[in-house]
């Protein structure tokens, strides 16, 4: 085995050019990776500020890491020993490090680590199933209501449900400031889709990182008061059929494994699980 070496990139291109191949080989886990990356190169504005890092063994990448702050710093599944020199890497970044996401053995590693020479302690950890969808299995019966995509007269709903999706997901109250802006994003994006009964829009669901095979799905979210009616479910069935009818092979998403309702909402329509992920809040 070569002595392993960190390469920082400036140029997010030339990184998206040098660990995409090492990162597709496992697609689902490291979608969320390929989709931020691709923000960093074609929307430079949503993210001014960005670390961006690769391991190589010889000419070989064997991980990667990436941070836009203030959100916490990204692993790609990588060895051990790699893990250290991420953690060297980042002791020269001019921002904090608020946190860790990605694969689980590595981002546990660099947590213990981290908090350990710094003196952080852990705020929140939410272990994450990773899932993929390649075939839609249709719920039985007839579908109570429609699924449309997010226009300009939903922003103020949608404004409220990002906000009401921070809160039941324990996301970091840095993050409860998006709200907006990720109202008006979706709704220029297209990428919102909504489930409509008659008594109104009782689901919501977002489609936000494409990558080379397939989408990932996010912002999945029904109150409280029609919770329980498989409203989710059926929105989720017709929002991946859509973009599997468009040409994607997959459809990815993330959930908290403690929750086994929304685990469930997930299943009934075609979602496996392939693997696992951690996220941790330093404080």
């Amino acid at each position: 085995m070569e002595k392993l070496r960190f390469t920082r990139f400036t140029d997010p291109a030339a990184f998206r050019s040098a660990v995409f191949p090492f990162l597709l080989r496992q697609e689902a886990l490291h979608n969320v990776m390929l989709s931020v990356v691709n923000a960093v190169v074609d929307e430079p504005k949503r993210y001014p500020r960005f670390y961006l890092g690769a391991i190589y063994e010889g000419d070989r990448v064997v991980g990667a890491t990436w941070m836009t702050p203030p959100y916490a710093l990204g692993l790609s599944d990588m060895p051990m020993e790699a893990v250290d020199l991420v953690t060297q890497a980042a002791e020269s970044y001019e921002e904090p490090i608020n946190g860790v996401f990605g694969a689980t053995a590595p981002s546990d590693y660099f947590c213990k680590e981290w908090t350990n020479k710094h003196s952080r302690a852990v705020r929140h950890s939410m272990r994450q199933g990773v899932y993929q969808l390649k075939k839609v299995i249709p719920l039985p019966g007839e579908s109570a209501g429609r699924m449309r995509i997010a226009t300009q007269a939903d922003f103020d709903l949608l404004a409220d449900w990002n906000l009401q999706f921070y809160i039941d997901c324990k996301l970091p109250a840095h993050e409860h400031k998006n709200t907006i802006p990720e109202a008006h994003r979706a709704i220029e994006k297209q990428n919102r889709f909504l489930w409509e009964t008659e008594l109104g829009v009782v689901a919501m669901a977002g489609a936000v990182g494409e990558s080379a095979s397939g989408v990932r799905f996010s912002w999945v979210y029904t109150p409280p008061a029609f919770r329980g009616r498989r409203y989710a479910s059926r929105l989720m069935q017709h929002a991946s059929q859509f973009f599997l009818n468009r040409g994607k092979k997959l459809c990815f998403l993330y959930t908290d494994l403690t929750n086994a309702a929304s685990n469930s909402v997930y299943q009934r329509v075609g979602y496996e699980k392939v693997g696992e992920c951690v996220s941790h809040e330093f404080v």
